[in-house]
C-alpha cells in the first residue's frame, strides 16, 4: 500500500473517529470531518483540510516526514487499556456504502475473524483512491506473474 494511500485512509479515519485535535492538548479542537487530505501538486507536502465542531475550517501543510509520524500515531490503539493494533489483515470480503451526507465512501473490510475497522474515503479523493488501487493491483499481478 503506498504511503499516500495510507495517509489518506489514516487521515480519513481520523476525521470520522473525531480523534484529531488542532490546538494544545489542554484545549483541543475537535474535528467534525475531513474536507480533504491529499499530496500537493509538487509532491513536497500534504495538505489536510478539516472542519472543526465549532464550524471553523483548518488547513495544514504537512511535510512527508511528519505525515509518516501522523500515520504511525493513528495506527496505534488509543485510550486506556489500549492493545497493540493488528497491522495487516487478509480481507476476505468488502462492504461498500455511501455516506448519507455525501462526504465519504465507507469501506467495511471483513476477515476470517469478522469485521475490521471501517475506512472512510473522502469523496474528493475517491477518484484518486481508485486510481491508486488499480495501479497497485496491476503491480501485484505483475509481481505474481514474474518467475521466481
Amino acid at each position: 500500500m503506498s504511503m499516500r494511500l495510507l495517509l489518506i485512509v489514516g487521515l480519513a479515519f481520523c476525521g470520522v473517529a473525531g480523534l484529531a485535535s488542532a490546538q494544545e492538548s489542554a484545549n483541543p479542537a475537535v474535528v467534525e470531518s475531513v474536507i480533504s487530505a491529499a499530496p500537493e501538486a509538487d509532491g513536497k507536502a500534504y495538505l489536510l483540510s478539516v472542519m472543526l465542531k465549532d464550524g471553523r475550517q483548518l488547513s495544514l501543510r504537512v511535510q512527508p516526514a511528519d505525515a509518516v509520524k501522523i500515520v504511525d500515531g493513528l495506527s496505534k490503539a488509543a485510550g486506556p487499556g489500549s492493545q497493540k493494533a493488528q497491522i495487516v489483515a487478509l480481507v476476505q470480503s468488502m462492504g461498500v456504502q455511501a455516506d448519507a451526507q455525501g462526504r465519504f465512501v465507507l469501506l467495511q473490510p471483513r476477515t476470517g475473524d469478522g469485521e475490521t475497522v471501517p475506512l472512510a474515503i473522502p469523496i474528493q479523493e475517491a477518484d484518486r483512491f481508485l486510481q491508486l488501487f488499480q495501479e497497485k493491483a496491476a503491480e501485484a499481478k505483475a509481481n505474481a506473474a514474474k518467475p521466481r
